[in-house]
């Protein structure tokens, strides 16, 4: 049987309280500071930065640790629960982000839209776009 998006959501909702530390002991924190500290280019001082899929928002804090504090930031997320853990991370480390409560296909309306996004998570489009 398939998940739906609402009986999904609410398995994240439910493993949100364990899931910054399971991302953490399983490397994923130290292995984006690792990729975002690779050779390459830098973004622009006051980047406007969108975090799809953030869960707890481990990749979004590895960005701000690399690159530092961002012009905005916004994460999308359909588990509110991901979201207000994801937001608690950042605050500590000085970024108020936006947070959209939202699965990324409802907030562009595209089944596959990492072909064409949009600048819907803000009034303009972001400077730089995570994963």
């Amino acid at each position: 049987m398939r998940d739906t998006a609402p009986d999904l959501t609410e398995r994240y909702d439910h493993a949100a309280r364990r899931w910054r530390d399971k991302m953490r002991a399983l490397g994923y924190y130290d292995d984006y500071l690792g990729f975002l500290s690779a050779p390459g280019p830098r973004p622009i001082p006051g980047a406007k930065v969108t975090d799809l899929g953030a869960g707890t928002a481990a990749f979004a804090e590895a960005w701000v640790a690399v690159n530092g504090t961002p012009g905005e930031m916004t994460l999308l997320e359909p588990s509110q629960a991901m979201l207000d853990r994801g937001e608690a991370a950042l605050i500590t480390r000085g970024v108020r982000p936006t947070c959209v409560a939202r699965s990324l296909d409802a907030a562009t309306g595209l089944h596959h839209p990492t072909k064409f996004l949009p600048p819907i998570l803000s009034n303009t489009a972001p400077t730089a776009v995570m994963r």
